[in-house]
């Protein structure tokens, strides 16, 4: 359970999707981060630069 004082932290790349049913709109860490939009308790920050490797970005991208 999450206490008073406790820190959540969600990572992932709602473009990393392998469903075929699911994209990087609707998927679960895209939908939390709709839900949460605005609420004083959350954050959000979006990373623009690729820290990966070439093949790890190349991947990304493929797939």
């Amino acid at each position: 359970r999450i206490g008073e004082g406790t820190k959540v932290v969600f990572t992932g790349d709602t473009s990393q999707i392998d469903a075929p049913y699911l994209g990087e709109s609707n998927n679960a860490l895209a939908v939390l981060i709709q839900a949460f939009r605005g609420q004083p308790c959350f954050g959000h920050v979006t990373l623009s630069a690729c820290e990966r490797s070439t093949v790890a970005s190349l991947a990304a991208e493929l797939l």
